[in-house]
């Protein structure tokens, strides 16, 4: 259950500041703590956690280690969760480009984290179709119009991803003519 394990995260933590807070312990720790609080949606809690993670691991480990990354793609997706994909992407890139550099362009790793990127694209992409046609049904032309070209471009960055899976993916989800077979 969620409240024994958080006990155990939180106890982990303690032994591992005890080591130092720049050990390895203590920050998987953190980050663990955090990947918990975030699946029982606590993300005011769980968003410090991370960034106080990132922070020890960018210092103690340097910026390009892998295990950096993770920590970054998970702040990611805590942003995700919360609909706030303006902050998700850019950790999301940073991620991607961590894991390429440490990890190489074949690394399993790096897959997750571009089809994490990818996924958020495509709930961006449908979320300005949505809205555009929201839009475009009460009659307000120019915006609707906008709006599509916003589509488009985040279309286009799509159907761009370096992840063969989401070039593959790109027409099922978005249809071929690569704006859900709305239009």
């Amino acid at each position: 259950d969620f409240e024994n394990a958080r006990r155990h995260y939180k106890r982990a933590c303690e032994l591992g500041r005890r080591m130092g807070e720049e050990s390895w312990l203590f920050v998987v720790s953190l980050n663990d703590l955090a990947e918990l609080l975030r699946a029982q949606g606590k993300y005011d809690e769980a968003e410090p956690l991370y960034k106080r993670a990132i922070a020890i691991g960018e210092a103690s480990l340097g910026p390009d280690h892998p295990e950096l990354a993770k920590w970054i793609n998970n702040l990611g997706l805590l942003f995700s969760d919360q609909g706030k994909y303006d902050e998700a992407e850019p950790l999301y890139k940073r991620a991607i480009a961590i894991s390429e550099a440490s990890l190489g362009p074949d690394h399993l790793d790096l897959a997750g984290r571009l089809n994490d990127l990818a996924a958020l694209l495509v709930v961006v992409v449908r979320k300005i179709i949505a809205a555009t046609f929201t839009v475009f049904d009460a009659g307000r032309l120019p915006e609707s119009q906008e709006a599509l070209r916003t589509c488009d471009c985040h279309r286009r960055a799509f159907a761009r991803s370096r992840a063969p899976c989401s070039r593959d993916l790109a027409p099922k989800l978005l249809g071929a003519d690569g704006y859900g077979g709305k239009l």
